[in-house]
């Protein structure tokens, strides 16, 4: 279930990022907006921690990643030469974009096939580092990569200190939402298993992230000064951002909805809804045919955000089970052949 809601806020996310709709407005209107951008930075977050939290005692198979870059290559291969064929005016772009989608144009897809081949290395880590070290090892990187960047580095812009000559990048950013996920489920404390703690801990944090929102948005008025500040914290590897996708993660976790064969059908197709929907070619024609422009007002541009991301998402959901349903058999036939191969050829070794 919780896959669902972390591609579904994905989607609003890029409702309001690749939509029409012009950024300055009322301040209704820029608080709904932001509110919509915040989700899809905390559905990533959330997305690969679920990952890291049933691959971290799982033993590594090539099938996974060769899963994945097959539906990643299926969707940007169709897609490309469905919208050819039917002559649509599409923007300019690189070979390697079309061809090469990976790392070409879908950067999740690409740093998560990363992480994919890192897991049996990082998995050695969890396994033999102490208790200690490994919370040790998390707050270090916590400070370097949410610390920082969240309350100094804005002030440091002007000393010329990005993100990257700290070590920041999307790949080392997945690596510690799984070093994170790997702690939450192999050494649990109160918050972890406990359900109302968790609600509090994520109300807190949606609390928070809002009044940064908010306030800004209100007390710009009339000279506009102080929006900017309106979108501080909606970054995936801010403080707030990483509070609210733990806290989602914990809740979700400690939830029992048991097995629910229509929600597994629908979560086995949520990827292919990043693929289908923010695909290099779909995604200009998608936002610009919606035309977000149109709306006006705080409640309706967030109305008209859940609306439209609800139908482009059960739309795309819809593409994909068509998509399992006649071709299921042969990616499963293909992807069991090449991990078999690979597995048994490649094999990964680490000494201790």
């Amino acid at each position: 279930m919780l896959r669902i809601i972390s591609m579904f806020l994905i989607v609003v996310h890029h409702y309001a990022i690749h939509g029409t709709f012009i950024q300055t407005g009322t301040p209704g209107e820029r608080i709904a907006l932001n509110a919509l951008i915040a989700g899809g930075k905390i559905g990533v977050n959330v997305f690969v921690i679920i990952g890291g939290f049933f691959l971290v005692d799982k033993k590594f198979s090539f099938k996974r990643p060769i899963c994945i870059s097959l539906i990643v290559g299926f969707y940007s291969y169709i897609i490309y030469f469905i919208l050819k064929t039917l002559k649509f005016n599409l923007i300019k772009h690189q070979w390697y974009e079309v061809f090469l989608p990976v790392p070409g144009s879908y950067w999740f897809a690409g740093s998560y096939i990363v992480l994919l081949f890192l897991i049996p290395y990082l998995n050695v880590l969890i396994k033999n580092i102490s208790r200690v070290n490994l919370k040790r090892l998390i707050l270090f990187l916590t400070v370097v990569w949410i610390i920082v960047p969240t309350f100094i580095m804005p002030n440091l812009v002007d000393l010329g200190l990005s993100h990257s000559e700290l070590g920041y990048s999307t790949v080392s950013w997945f690596c510690y939402l799984y070093l994170l996920a790997a702690y939450i489920k192999k050494y649990p404390f109160k918050l972890v298993e406990s359900l109302k703690a968790s609600f509090v801990f994520l109300i807190a944090g949606i609390f928070l992230l809002l009044l940064s929102i908010v306030l800004p948005c209100l007390l710009s008025q009339p000279d506009q000064t102080l929006f900017q500040y309106s979108s501080y914290f909606l970054s995936e590897n801010s403080l707030l951002s990483v509070w609210i996708s733990i806290g989602l993660f914990l809740v979700f976790k400690n939830i029992s909805l048991g097995y629910n064969y229509v929600i597994n059908l629908i979560a086995g197709s949520t990827f292919a809804v990043y693929l289908i929907h923010d695909n290099l070619f779909v995604r200009n024609l998608l936002w610009g045919y919606v035309n977000d422009v149109q709306f006006h007002g705080g409640k309706q541009l967030l109305f008209s955000d859940l609306i439209t991301s609800a139908v482009v998402f059960s739309l795309c959901i819809i593409i994909d089970l068509i998509r399992r349903l006649l071709l299921g058999g042969f990616f499963k036939q293909i992807t069991q052949k090449l991990g078999n191969f690979f597995d048994n050829t490649v094999v990964i070794t680490i000494k201790k």
